[in-house]
C-alpha cells in the first residue's frame, strides 16, 4: 500500500482534536507532574506539603524534573505530539499486518 501522508496527516489531526489535552494543572492527575517539578526546584513547590508526601511513581517523576529543567510547563505539548505520532504509526503497523 503506498503512502498516503494527507490521510496520515488528517487522522492525527481528528485523533488530536477527539482527545484534547487539558489545560496544564486541571485536574488531579497533575499530581503525578507535581513531584517531578518539585524535584527540578520550580518555584515553591519544594516547601509545598503535597509535594513532599511520598512519589507514587518516583522514575516518571525523574523524567518529568528532567524535563522541566530545560522547558518548564511547555514540553508537555511536545509529549503530547509524539503520543499522536505513536498511534499514528501503531495505526500504519496494524494496518500492514492485517
Amino acid at each position: 500500500m503506498p503512502p498516503r501522508p494527507l490521510e496520515a496527516l488528517l487522522l492525527a489531526v481528528v485523533f488530536a482534536v477527539a482527545h484534547t489535552q487539558s489545560p496544564l494543572a486541571y485536574s488531579n492527575q497533575n499530581h503525578y507532574l507535581l513531584h517531578g517539578a518539585a524535584m527540578a526546584g520550580d518555584g515553591q513547590l519544594a516547601n509545598d506539603w503535597l509535594a513532599s508526601t511520598t512519589d507514587p511513581t518516583p522514575i516518571f517523576s525523574m523524567i518529568v524534573a528532567g524535563v522541566f529543567r530545560r522547558h518548564p510547563f511547555t514540553i508537555h505539548i511536545a509529549f503530547f505530539l509524539l503520543l499522536m505520532a505513536y498511534f499514528l504509526i501503531a495505526r500504519r503497523i496494524a494496518m500492514t499486518l492485517g
